[in-house]
């Protein structure tokens, strides 16, 4: 009687520790869940306090991206635990809601997201045109003013082109395929072309009107071996 009560004990004992253990163990385990999401606050407290002035720094980003890193290390050590499921409901607690796959990535997404300052845009320095992100304005500067040209050559070219005939304009028109009304008020026309466009049809109207001056000196030259030719008839004529 004596020793079944002592192996009772024993393995009330042993049921005690194997259960204990076992919460121990899942405590441990799943203590890397408990750490991401303690990062996620940082991350989140950080975006936040970046996002004060406005923008964020060169410095600020470098600092967040260190903590992208360190939430992907520990995204990296959930999944080969098998714990994906466990942290997907506790970042769905934060109102956060992610799929299977790169769960940092549309960690990061959202916070950026959800902790923008309403409103925010982003001024082209050259044009003042605005964009939604910044990566649409340096997209749009790499494409739109990547090339700065000097200008200064073409203006010599349009003031000249306001001093001269409506004819001469028209005639231009015609060669150039540039709407008439465009010429005629060419200098309000030049100003709102880009910068981009103002080369294209630079350089067009200088090649139209050097085929203009010279066909123009070869008329004028013509002209003149037909008038001595005809003079020269005369004379032996008579």
């Amino acid at each position: 009687m004596e020793k079944e009560k002592e192996a009772g004990i024993g393995l009330c004992v042993l049921g005690g520790g194997i259960a204990v253990a076992s919460i121990t163990y899942y405590f441990i385990r799943t203590e890397v869940v408990r750490e991401y999401i303690r990062e996620v606050e940082v991350y989140r407290k950080t975006l936040i306090e970046a996002y004060k002035d406005g923008e964020v720094s060169e410095s600020e980003r470098r600092l967040l991206e260190s903590l992208e890193s360190e939430k992907e290390s520990k995204e990296r050590i959930i999944r080969e635990t098998g714990l994906i499921a466990q942290l997907r409901n506790a970042l769905r607690d934060l109102g956060i809601f992610v799929g299977i796959t790169g769960i940092t990535a549309s960690v990061v997404i959202y916070m950026w997201r959800r902790y923008r300052p309403p409103g925010r845009v982003w001024e082209c320095p050259k044009c003042e045109r605005t964009f939604p992100n910044e990566d649409a304005l340096h997209r749009h500067l790499d494409e739109e003013h990547s090339y700065s040209p000097d200008l200064n050559k073409y203006a010599s070219l349009i003031d000249a082109l306001a001093t001269t005939p409506v004819w001469f304009l028209d005639s231009v028109a015609v060669l150039s395929g540039i709407a008439t009304s465009k010429l005629r008020d060419i200098k309000n026309w030049w100003n709102g072309l880009s910068d981009t466009d103002k080369v294209l049809f630079g350089i067009i109207l200088a090649v139209i009107v050097i085929l203009m001056v010279m066909m123009a000196w070869w008329l004028i030259a013509t002209s003149g071996v037909v008038v001595a030719y005809s003079a020269a008839l005369l004379v032996i004529a008579t």
